[in-house]
């Protein structure tokens, strides 16, 4: 596990995380071991934070939800009550997802509400970042009804539904959604508009603008959800004014 240094992490963005993937296959890392060692890893931070309790791993039909068989099954064998439940079942699932559906000796649970029953704990890998549409059918009910219940929720990779808009100025609009849809569930908020500096901010964002962008986000935020914890992930651009934003 990364030490939590700056040094030690980087955030990508889609397209970053894509090219590293593809890297790592043609530098003879295989598909299926990355998928190990990512749900490996995210078994080991839930692990480390929370103590034994039930949990529901929300898989879905692509390699998201290969990752969460994995999440399940190292929790599994860590002690946790584990209840996996997949969106149309394995049998759709190709590839390295499929593999790891084959590695989990449980049951598997149709995806409905029910399959949330008793948990405390809801790993979402439902979908990944490269979800092009809103959720819908089961998968929303499952999701609406997490938040409904106020469960702890763990995102594996968050829907393209509730990823930030292209136009900066609906940025402060969209914060202040997801922070009322998911108040008292996120425990850290971090804003930055950087996929965006092509579309939205023709590249060169000018730096004042991009920090009040970052700071009537960040108030948004703290409306919506008085206690959470918010870090704004400034381009270098904006360290030399970032000092004077207060939210």
């Amino acid at each position: 596990m990364p030490d939590g240094s700056p040094s030690s992490l980087a955030l990508l963005t889609v397209e970053q995380m894509s090219a590293a993937d593809q890297a790592a296959v043609e530098a003879g890392v295989g598909g299926e071991t990355l998928m190990e060692n990512a749900g490996a890893a995210i078994a080991r931070a839930i692990v480390e934070r929370w103590s034994a309790r039930p949990v529901a791993v929300l898989c879905g039909p692509g390699n998201n939800g290969g990752d969460g068989f994995v999440i399940a099954r190292h929790l599994v064998s860590d002690g946790w009550p584990v209840v996996l439940a997949s969106l149309g079942g394995v049998e759709p699932l190709k590839g390295d997802a499929a593999t790891m559906a084959g590695r989990w000796e449980g049951a598997v649970a149709t995806l409905d509400e029910a399959a949330l029953d008793g948990a405390a704990l809801v790993v979402d890998a439902l979908f990944g970042a490269g979800l092009a549409r809103p959720l819908d059918g089961a998968a929303r009910a499952v999701v609406e009804a997490v938040a409904a219940h106020d469960l702890r929720l763990i995102a594996v990779v968050q829907a393209r539904d509730i990823s930030a808009p292209p136009d900066p100025a609906a940025l402060a609009e969209f914060a202040a959604a997801l922070a009322g849809r998911y108040a008292g569930q996120i425990d850290a908020y971090q804003i930055w508009d950087e996929p965006n500096l092509d579309s939205g901010w023709g590249g060169a964002p000018d730096p004042a603008a991009y920090a009040r962008l970052l700071q009537a986000s960040a108030e948004a935020i703290r409306a919506a959800d008085p206690g959470a914890y918010i870090l704004l992930a400034g381009l270098a651009l904006t360290y030399e004014v970032a000092g004077t934003l207060d939210f």
